[in-house]
């Protein structure tokens, strides 16, 4: 999962979700142990923390990950569970969909959880800082205009085949149109993003306290109250439909061992998140 680049120091808080997705499956433990080291890291390089603001981002990290965040790799081995099941059904019964729902209604949980300490982090930062982190973010938006539509979707496939291994030529083109049917109007997501980034640069110039930060965040990630433009709006629901019927209409296309393939690394990834969660 690409940690997306308008939302700073979300990953204090996804990167629980974002480690069991992408580390291997023996290794999803021992990434969530130490998982509080990198993404302070992370934090650090997007806005030039320095020593101490760096030791603060890691100690928030680590008391959520022993908090909260053993819950939290419980509901998530849930999820999981849904998803390797909804997989062993038949293709057009509902219960994958669901679970998607379910992992979409997870992921935004987590953001809520993210919001306190990612406030608290950003009202520290000084005027270079600030900039840093307002250079950093259009240069990353930036690269991800770069990108074409060949390089979409070879990042499609390529997230793709770590669950079911080698995709057939069918399965390619179903992907390919996937892409086709998504919105047009990415660069105009982009341009809202952009302003969403200089919305946040602005309140933090302005000495934001934590009130305003925390009803900032709110409302761009838990839509409460929901600021986004209608056009904005529509455009990601539209994309979400396609993507979810896009796997869905994969799902049907599984040959055995590419469904065996996705389910087993459900699986494993649901054991090592229970094994996670019952230690605290």
């Amino acid at each position: 999962m690409k940690k997306n680049p308008s939302r700073p120091l979300q990953y204090a808080g996804l990167w629980l979700l974002a480690l069991a997705l992408l580390a291997g499956c023996d290794r999803v433990e021992l990434a969530y142990e130490r998982g509080d080291w990198l993404a302070a890291r992370w934090a650090a390089n997007l806005m030039d923390l320095d020593a101490t603001q760096r030791r603060d981002v890691r100690q928030r990290i680590q008391t959520y990950r022993d908090g909260p965040g053993r819950q939290r790799a419980l509901e998530l081995a849930e999820v999981f569970k849904g998803l390797a099941e909804g997989l062993s059904a038949p293709p057009h019964d509902r219960s994958l969909a669901t679970a998607m729902e379910d992992l979409l209604e997870f992921s935004q949980r987590v953001a809520g959880d993210a919001i306190p300490d990612i406030v608290a982090v950003l009202v520290q930062l000084d005027g270079q800082q600030i900039n840093t982190l307002s250079r950093r973010l259009d240069e990353q938006l930036a690269e991800e205009a770069d990108r074409d539509r060949d390089a979409r979707q070879r990042r499609l496939e390529d997230s793709v085949t770590r669950w079911t291994g080698r995709l057939e030529a069918d399965q390619q083109t179903l992907l390919a149109g996937c892409l086709d049917d998504m919105p047009e109007a990415w660069h105009r997501q982009r341009d809202w993003r952009q302003q969403q980034n200089r919305e946040l640069v602005g309140v933090l110039e302005a000495g934001a306290e934590q009130d305003s930060l925390t009803a900032y965040y709110q409302a761009r990630w838990l839509l409460d109250p929901d600021q986004r433009p209608d056009e904005i709006r529509m455009l990601q629901r539209q994309g979400l439909r396609v993507m979810r019927q896009c796997l869905l209409d994969l799902n049907a296309t599984l040959t055995p061992r590419q469904r065996e393939r996705a389910v087993s690394r459900l699986q494993r990834y649901e054991e090592a998140l229970r094994n996670v969660g019952q230690r605290g």
